[in-house]
């Protein structure tokens, strides 16, 4: 469950009554794979060198991306890296790896950003 504070402005993931990773600012909608794995995008570094602000508010998005896996009850934030510029980053499982994208059209080229591996669920 996304629990979005109206008096501080952040929102909070809740799994099985227990809050999951860190309060940052989180998209308050996130997005399955394979019914195991969420997926929801969150603030990126304000340290970032490729973000860039103007007034008060993000030019250049940079955004990180938290995957909580339900199989193992662990939460993961990938912030990206220096050189990584994940301004609509896409998570996308093939086979035992995660494939991370810095936009639709990295996605559609095929070119991520990060492989990870992925354990499987446990039996």
């Amino acid at each position: 469950m996304f629990w979005h504070d109206m008096e501080t402005s952040t929102v909070r993931l809740w799994v099985d009554g227990i809050p999951v990773g860190t309060p940052a600012d989180l998209n308050p909608y996130g997005h399955w794979l394979d019914g195991r794995l969420l997926v929801v995008q969150a603030a990126g570094p304000d340290d970032h060198p490729l973000q860039s602000y103007g007034p008060g508010l993000p030019v250049t998005g940079i955004l990180s991306v938290l995957i909580h896996d339900t199989a193992y009850g662990s939460t993961q934030t990938l912030i990206p890296g220096p050189r990584e510029t994940w301004t609509e980053p896409q998570v996308v499982r093939a086979g035992e790896t995660l494939r991370v994208y810095a936009t639709p059209e990295a996605r559609i080229a095929d070119v991520p950003d990060r492989i990870l591996s992925l354990r499987p669920a446990p039996e």
